[in-house]
């Protein structure tokens, strides 16, 4: 049987908020899952980017290049 994978990319253009949200519930999901017992990036490592990243949208919210550059780097 050939197996169909499809890979989506649609959250490239996610705004900030979006990408957030899509992590928590990808890692929620991810969690719960026994279809995926050995992912390529842990879960916990995956629940630190998610955190630093919140964490980076609420100081860039107070304004600063800093703190938005910091956000950025960590959305990559």
């Amino acid at each position: 049987m050939k197996k169909n994978i499809r890979i989506a990319l649609s959250f490239a253009t996610f705004s900030d908020a979006q990408v957030n949200g899509f992590a928590r519930l990808s890692i929620g999901v991810l969690k719960t899952n026994p279809l995926f017992p050995n992912l390529p990036v842990p879960i916990a490592t995956l629940t630190t980017l998610q955190t630093a990243f919140q964490d980076a949208l609420t100081a860039a919210a107070n304004g600063g290049t800093i703190n938005t550059a910091i956000k950025k780097e960590a959305r990559d």
